[in-house]
């Protein structure tokens, strides 16, 4: 596999992001709370699938994540 420079961005962002949220208690709470709204909305099957693909639920939140004044600037 080619180690093109925006793969490379592209994973260190990702990482930045699920590093913020994990440290961020604000962000943190975002994340849970619209963990929790999919859950509800889906019923417990969709809950499994989120925790399996936890960035699938940054779609339903990632608005107010950016919101946060110490969101890192490069995402």
């Amino acid at each position: 596999m080619s180690e093109h420079p925006r793969k490379r961005q592209a994973i260190n962002r990702m990482i930045a992001m699920a590093e913020h949220i994990r440290d961020c208690e604000r962000c943190c709470r975002v994340y849970g709370v619209a963990f929790d709204s999919v859950s509800e909305a889906h019923g417990e099957a969709y809950a499994n699938l989120y925790l399996t693909f936890p960035f699938a639920v940054l779609q339903h939140c990632f608005r107010e994540l950016r919101e946060c004044e110490d969101w890192p600037e490069e995402l």
